[in-house]
């Protein structure tokens, strides 16, 4: 959306676009699928209507190129309750917020002593980053995590140690009565 803002979207094409977002995206995957054909026709005729340009709309698009460029900070999608809660708490500084955000912050340290529990009585080594083998494995794993403890978001955070799991063909009872201890 920023790219279309400070762009002509009536000679970017939508490759062009593409690509500019590629190079300044640091913290996602820009990615293309589906029917390609049309990326050499331009944005406008998605976003926009490009022959009915206003004065308005070129003054809006001159203003905004002479604005700096602004830095954005990243956060993982996994801690953006956390966050909230935060910002939430500074801005308010009341005793509920504060007690909301203290309650998240149990709940992720409960969560995370969970999985480090898991690791240590598991006797195999974890991999952050594997790809699951084992689908069948997998949904049980987590389908029976879920029936015994809840999910939260922060949850999937920690999931790369059921892939290990089942990538590492831990017996099945050991490993159900393992995610049976943890909660």
């Amino acid at each position: 959306m920023e790219d279309t803002d400070e762009n002509n979207i009536c000679s970017e094409t939508l490759d062009t676009q593409f690509d500019s977002v590629l190079t300044r995206t640091t913290q996602s995957h820009v990615m293309k699928y589906g029917d390609l054909h049309f990326t050499s026709e331009v944005v406008g005729n998605f976003q926009g209507v490009c022959d009915t340009k206003t004065t308005l709309s070129n003054f809006l698009r001159s203003a905004k190129k002479s604005e700096p460029k602004r830095e954005y900070a990243s956060i993982d999608s996994r801690d953006a309750k956390v966050e909230f809660l935060y910002n939430k708490y500074l801005r308010t500084k009341s005793a509920e917020d504060g007690q909301e955000l203290s309650d998240e912050i149990a709940k992720r340290t409960a969560i995370e002593h969970r999985f480090t529990t898991l690791r240590q009585l598991a006797g195999i080594q974890f991999e952050e980053k594997q790809r699951v083998q084992d689908f069948d494995c997998y949904k049980a794993v987590v389908d029976r995590y879920e029936e015994q403890c809840g999910l939260d978001e922060y949850d999937l955070k920690f999931f790369h140690n059921f892939v290990s799991l089942c990538n590492a063909k831990v017996e099945p009872t050991k490993m159900l009565g393992l995610i049976k201890n943890m909660c």
